[in-house]
């Protein structure tokens, strides 16, 4: 059965810039003769820190949920940025932690169905499936009866302020 995680990543992103394509005879007045471009622009690496991604996966194991971030963020993948530069992934680092789904009549019955089926005897499905059904139904006539005690008890509180009563609900 599948489970949800909230996933924590940061990492940084590294890239080289050097400078292309810059041209100054471009930029220069009309009095300048003899003009020689001899620029060489060296490539630098650039480092930037503060990469911050948060979600939820769902998954079927810790190891599952990291082989499915790392298909989209690991180290060394290629992002691009707005300005068309490059980047490298690096120093990535993820935490998972796995939610705590709480406990429902529903969820149980899922979790208990799917564990008797997994039981190679016809019948203990079928009890199984019996009892939760049992349970369910239980369960919403209980759901019923409260909201009809609480459909009295607003009426004998209407009728101890000086109301009059209205007739049963069915």
């Amino acid at each position: 059965m599948a489970a949800k995680f909230n996933v924590s990543v940061s990492f940084s992103l590294e890239t080289e810039i050097e400078p292309e394509g810059v041209r100054f005879d471009r930029y220069t007045p009309d009095s300048v003769s003899e003009f020689e471009e001899n620029s060489y622009f060296q490539r630098y690496p650039v480092e930037s820190d503060g990469g911050e991604l948060t979600f939820v996966i769902e998954a079927e194991s810790v190891e599952d949920a990291e082989s499915q971030i790392s298909e989209f963020i690991s180290d060394g993948n290629e992002v691009e940025d707005d300005n068309g530069f490059t980047w490298l992934i690096s120093r990535v680092s993820v935490d998972l932690e796995e939610i705590e789904e709480p406990m429902t009549l529903e969820r149980a019955r899922e979790i208990l169905l799917g564990l008797a089926e997994k039981v190679d005897d016809e019948e203990v499905a079928k009890a199984a499936e019996f009892v939760l059904d049992k349970l369910v139904s239980l369960e919403a006539r209980l759901e019923e009866a409260t909201q009809r005690i609480a459909g009295l008890v607003t009426e004998v509180a209407a009728f101890r302020m000086g109301g009059t009563p209205t007739e049963p609900s069915a």
